[in-house]
C-alpha cells in the first residue's frame, strides 16, 4: 500500500528555492554596491551620485539577504510528514445508569448491579 504524498511538497520546495535565490543575489549585490560607492570620476557630482547609487545597492542586497534568512526561519527545514488515516474505533455501548442512588424507600446507599442493569439496596435487599 502506497501512502499518498501531501500536495504541499512543491510548495514548499519552490518557497525554500526562492529564499535561496534572494540570498544569493543579496550576496552579489553587496561587492557591486561597494565598487559603485568606491568609484570615482573627475568631477564631484559624478561621484556623488556613484556613492549614492553604490550605498543604495549595498542597502538592497542586505535587505533581500535579511528576507531569505527570515523565509528560511518560516519554512521548515524538512518535508511535512504524510500521514496515513486511521479509521474511527467503533464506540462501545454506554450503559443506562440512572442518576440517583439513594433508596427511596429506607434511604439508604443502593450499589449498581451491572448484570442486572438495576440498583441493588443491601438495607431492603431489594432491587430498585
Amino acid at each position: 500500500m502506497s501512502v499518498p504524498k501531501k500536495k504541499t511538497e512543491p510548495e514548499f520546495r519552490e518557497s525554500r528555492f526562492m529564499a535561496y535565490v534572494l540570498m544569493l543575489l543579496g550576496i552579489a549585490l553587496i561587492p557591486v554596491g561597494i565598487i559603485l560607492t568606491l568609484l570615482r570620476e573627475g568631477d564631484y557630482g559624478s561621484s556623488f551620485v556613484y556613492m549614492q547609487q553604490g550605498i543604495v545597492t549595498v542597502g538592497v542586497g542586505l535587505f533581500l539577504i535579511f528576507l531569505a534568512i527570515l523565509f528560511m526561519m518560516v519554512i521548515p527545514a524538512k518535508r511535512p510528514v504524510a500521514r496515513i488515516p486511521v479509521a474511527p474505533m467503533p464506540l462501545a455501548p454506554i450503559p443506562v445508569v440512572p442518576p440517583a442512588n439513594v433508596c427511596t424507600s429506607c434511604g439508604g446507599l443502593l450499589m449498581w448491579i451491572p448484570d442486572q442493569q438495576r440498583w441493588y439496596c443491601n438495607s431492603c435487599k431489594a432491587y430498585k
